[in-house]
């Protein structure tokens, strides 16, 4: 698990044709987040494939979630994650 110090995520990406990437977010109990499912994911693998900007279908950032513990749920094809970060502002 990890403390998030900031509202904003980025993922570094590299991206093929027809990549798909999602980011979920879960409780430390495994369980998923409200707002934060898969399906609610919304990563724009092609505009800016170094500073990719976490977003879900309703929640723009990770305000309501700054302090507390999560875990990050990726589920990835076609495509390389290199990194994450908590300090970039999407």
């Amino acid at each position: 698990p990890m403390v998030i110090p900031t509202p904003h995520l980025s993922l570094n990406i590299e991206a093929l044709v027809n990549a798909d990437v999602r980011l979920a977010i879960r409780a430390p109990d495994g369980s998923f987040i409200p707002g934060y499912e898969l399906d609610q994911s919304e990563i724009d693998l092609y505009n800016d494939p170094y500073r990719c900007a976490a977003k879900w279908k309703t929640k723009p950032d990770l305000a309501e979630l700054v302090g507390r513990e999560i875990w990050l749920h990726f589920q990835i094809r076609g495509a390389s994650l290199y990194s994450y970060r908590t300090d970039f502002e999407g």
